[in-house]
């Protein structure tokens, strides 16, 4: 099979691509940069990449022959950023992306979208079907792309299967952000850990390796999925912020001690997720949160 994966260089993308070529696809990352791509990958005849900026260059790619395109390509927030850095990367690309694959007559679209389109403040557990009210400009953002595409795909007999994937947070090896890596960093240097909202708040978050299954699963199952789709993904429950540092503090064997801030995050709602659907649809089981906080400090504990 021969597969597009944009932002290839990427956190999820660099992944994604190490699995492709093990299952024996033909893979083109496209990319800015090198960034994680494996030597491995790099080194494999079978992956092809090319250094280029969607933004400025998306002419420039040829999808003849191209079984499947997977978009990784985003942007991710950045205090600084305005509504219109957001909307050409996340939601005017993903359409062109789209078009692009559709000219070509790809057989199935991929894209990668986010649960940040919820307001966790008052949401409750989390359906496809629940409400979409986003609370800031990247969540906006995405969810004017998969909107866009849906469009596209139900307006078009000749369409690929397009398929949208609702992340969580995601982590793994190479990701260096967010509170889980704080939370390690903090583990191995033996300092004390700040959870806020006195550490209540409960947290859906998904080991990279699942996020990759997910993907590579939507795949398998193209010929029987719905022309289009949507789906969440998520870890198999979900784990208050005070167990996530009390698991990562224990699996380093830190002395570090947790402080219970009463401070709370915008958003800061709990994130629950119904994986009904894509349990299901894929016919996949995720980790739990604290088995993928074991994987991930393995992982991590000699790059902190």
């Amino acid at each position: 099979m021969r597969v597009v994966v944009t932002g290839a260089s990427g956190f999820i993308g660099s992944h994604l691509v190490d699995d492709l070529l093990s299952c024996n696809n033909n893979v083109i990352g496209v990319s800015r940069s090198y960034g994680y791509l494996s030597t491995k990958a790099l080194n494999n005849p079978s992956f092809t990449f090319i250094g280029l900026d969607l933004l400025q260059n998306l002419e420039m790619l040829d999808f003849s022959d191209v079984d499947v395109v997977i978009n990784l390509a985003s942007q991710q927030p950045r205090n600084e950023l305005k509504w219109a850095d957001y909307y050409l990367s996340n939601t005017e690309m993903v359409g062109l992306l789209w078009q692009k694959s559709k000219d070509a007559s790809v057989k199935q679209f991929i894209t990668v979208s986010s649960t940040s389109l919820y307001d966790f403040s008052f949401a409750g557990v989390i359906k496809e079907s629940s409400n979409v009210s986003p609370t800031n400009f990247y969540g906006l953002s995405k969810y004017t792309g998969e909107q866009l595409i849906q469009i596209y795909s139900k307006s078009d007999l000749s369409s690929p299967q397009t398929t949208v994937l609702r992340f969580p947070s995601v982590f793994g090896r190479n990701h260096f952000g967010g509170f889980l890596y704080t939370y390690l960093k903090e583990a191995v240097a033996n300092k004390d850990i700040d959870v806020f909202n006195h550490g209540k708040s409960l947290r859906n978050v998904l080991h990279v390796s699942d996020a990759v299954k997910a993907i590579r699963r939507t795949i398998e199952f193209q010929s029987q999925l719905e022309k289009t789709l949507t789906l969440l993904v998520g870890s198999n429950d979900s784990m208050s912020t005070f167990d996530i540092a009390n698991d990562v503090i224990k699996a380093l064997q830190s002395t570090s001690q947790i402080t219970r801030v009463s401070k709370a995050l915008a958003n800061d709602g709990d994130v629950l997720l119904d994986l009904t659907k894509m349990k299901s649809i894929l016919s996949i089981n995720t980790m739990s949160v604290s088995e993928g906080i074991l994987r991930y400090v393995e992982e991590m504990k000699s790059e902190v």
